[in-house]
């Protein structure tokens, strides 16, 4: 127990929190840690315990302490103050990898991932690209047919409104 044998003053306690202010007095750095509970009958290893005070309260606690100017030293007869020690041992405790702490770098899109390859691509592509394109309009003039009187002549027979100069 961390309470250090003082008793706390009821009436100077402030309202907001109050039980967690409490429990921090007499859990003392225990109540903001998660714990490891082994479980009785041995069916499986164990369990995480949630921390006493929540992490969200354990927040408006400190950034209330700072703003009071008590940061620093924890008050056990007010309840009031955050102790510096805290937020050392709280950081060394958290967990990293999941939530907000990942160790690893963001995914981001498939088309950031990808955007190195797609550019090689395009380049290897593009080699050569100016003959293949040389090449394309040759062939497409020399598929068409030759404008002789022979095609003309079809052309009036398919269509009668063609015109007749040639």
């Amino acid at each position: 127990m961390a309470s250090n044998g003082v008793r706390f003053i009821p009436q100077l306690v402030p309202k907001l929190h109050r039980a967690s202010r409490k429990k921090i007095h007499k859990h003392g750095l225990e109540a903001l840690k998660a714990t490891w509970k082994e479980t009785p009958d041995g069916r499986f290893e164990g369990y995480w315990k949630s921390p006493v005070v929540s992490n969200r309260v354990a927040n408006v606690l400190r950034k209330e302490a700072i703003r009071e100017g008590t940061y620093g030293e924890f008050n056990y007869e007010t309840l009031t103050g955050w102790d510096r020690e805290w937020d050392i041992e709280l950081e060394k405790s958290r967990t990293r990898g999941q939530g907000r702490h990942r160790t690893k770098a963001p995914r981001l899109t498939k088309r950031v991932r990808t955007r190195e390859e797609r550019a090689q691509k395009i380049e290897k592509a593009m080699e050569g690209m100016d003959e293949r394109i040389e090449k394309f309009y040759e062939d497409r003039a020399k598929a068409k047919p030759e404008k002789n009187f022979e095609y003309h002549y079809k052309q009036m027979l398919k269509n009668k409104n063609a015109p007749t100069k040639w």
